[in-house]
């Protein structure tokens, strides 16, 4: 794909390069109203999938306190920031590990498509760095496809938008998405979906999403547009 392609529904649904990544988060990104909720969240999932090399415990702790109130608009990036600045790189310290930490400061201080885009590039790289040498380039391919999935998990299909009907948003439809929003459990899709469907719900997007094998993360289309997030 390049830059003066159209992106068009069948490349949305199969992008999987980190050129693609690249132009997605750019000017020409195809979701025209993108909160900076939602671009933390994604950086947030990257991050959840390379924990094991984040080794600083105190840079885990602030990923999850970002993760935890990224609905919140009291949110203090410059408290956090101060904390980075006591993080140091120890000597014999691994690339994997110090591109990892680099993705949890690139969390806390960048905004937007560039916090996004970066984060994305540190992670895949760390997950990359940590696999032998032989297998860097398949690792760090799997990482990128695994970046592209979380962007169609948190903003659905642009080209096939769903306006969710007030009668979908039962108790306990709103329930389930909740709890599974608060605890980051998102065992019980595919009981949403049925909730969904008995409530009236007839979006084989919705329903399919729902059913399907996920990634499911925090900042799920489906979950958002439920509980009445941007």
């Amino acid at each position: 794909m390049t830059d003066d392609e159209d992106w068009n529904e069948t490349k949305w649904l199969t992008f999987s390069t980190d050129q693609d990544i690249r132009w997605f988060w750019g000017e020409s990104c195809v979701v025209p109203l993108l909160s900076e909720r939602k671009y933390r969240l994604f950086a947030v999932a990257c991050l959840r999938r390379i924990w094991p090399i984040i080794l600083d415990e105190r840079a885990k702790l602030i990923v999850e306190e970002l993760e935890r109130f990224a609905d919140s608009p009291e949110l203090t990036w410059v408290d956090w920031g101060a904390v980075t600045k006591q993080y140091e790189y120890p000597d014999g310290s691994s690339q994997a590990a110090g591109l990892a930490l680099s993705a949890v400061v690139t969390c806390i201080h960048d905004q937007g498509n560039r916090l996004a885009q970066t984060t994305s590039w540190y992670c895949s790289g760390a997950a990359s760095a940590e696999a032998p040498t032989d297998r860097q380039d398949a690792r760090s391919d799997i990482e990128v496809r695994a970046h592209c999935n979380l962007i169609r998990e948190l903003f659905g299909n642009p080209f096939r938008p769903v306006t969710f009907a007030p009668e979908w948003r039962t108790f306990t439809a709103v329930a389930l998405a909740q709890q599974m929003y608060e605890s980051r459990d998102f065992s019980a899709m595919p009981i949403l979906a049925d909730a969904l469907q008995d409530a009236g719900c007839d979006s084989g997007d919705v329903l399919d999403h729902c059913r399907g094998a996920g990634p499911h993360v925090r900042g799920c289309w489906v979950v958002d547009m439920l509980l009445g997030k941007e």
